[in-house]
């Protein structure tokens, strides 16, 4: 190495300047690769091993910090279809037990999971039933705005047979009825039933206007899938359409 002239400071001399810089000079600053172009001037540069080398930008990015776009969190899929096996196997309890019987870890169980897994995605049973009488709610709300939506006699056809369908499963529909009279006692939850009545009486409306008849529908429906929980010969698809007739048309 050669030696400093002298009389000047270090800071003066070439080859501490040097040093400085590779000090604190940005990594690969100043170098550039054989057949520097602005394409490659604009890659960055990545230290591998000791080495630089040029990085290769993912297509359709403008950098590598740029963000990908969003993919499907694994993890969050399979706790909501957990979420959903538990609110399934709460209405199964429900059915067969009644609301006294659901726990978190029966519910678990009943789920094929783990026995803290209801505990852990529903902090208490009052959250679970309450869920669970939601997604009923809105699933029956779905199958009625599904049936027969040009208000034709089609439409009746449709609405008797979900009724015919639901007295077929009598656990599930004894679920419903025992989670609809829950939000009797606890108002909090009627937002829910609110929605399943609204639901019915928008569908009388593609029939008629007069609010007594929308009354009389919301009454009969419910009326009638009650009593078919009470008898072994529950009515027919045939015999639910002719009384919607009777009050529609």
């Amino acid at each position: 190495m050669p030696r400093p002239e002298p009389g000047k400071p270090r800071s003066a001399r070439p080859w501490h300047r040097t040093r400085a810089r590779g000090r604190k000079g940005r990594l690969g600053a100043g170098i550039r690769p054989h057949g520097d172009t602005a394409a490659q001037r604009a890659r960055p540069f990545e230290q591998t091993a000791g080495t630089l080398r040029l990085s290769t930008i993912p297509e359709g990015k403008r950098t590598l910090n740029e963000p990908t776009a969003p993919t499907a969190d694994g993890r969050r899929l399979k706790g909501d279809q957990r979420k959903r096996e538990l609110i399934e196997a709460t209405l199964q309890v429900v059915g067969r037990e009644g609301i006294a019987g659901v726990s978190h870890r029966v519910v678990s169980r009943e789920a094929g999971q783990p026995p803290t897994a209801a505990a852990y995605h529903f902090k208490s049973i009052g959250d679970l039933l309450a869920v669970a009488l939601t997604a009923c709610m809105e699933q029956d709300a779905a199958r009625l705005r599904a049936a027969g939506p040009d208000g034709g006699p089609e439409g009746l056809h449709d609405l008797a047979r979900i009724m015919a369908d639901a007295v077929a499963v009598p656990h599930r529909l004894l679920a419903e009825y025992e989670l609809f009279l829950l939000a009797a006692r606890r108002p909090e939850l009627r937002v829910s039933t609110r929605n399943w009545l609204d639901s019915i009486t928008e569908f009388g409306r593609r029939y008629t206007t007069d609010p007594v008849r929308l009354r009389v529908l919301a009454g009969t429906f419910d009326g009638l899938l009650m009593h078919a929980l009470l008898t072994d010969d529950p009515p027919t698809a045939e015999e639910y359409e002719a009384a919607l007739r009777m009050i529609l048309l």
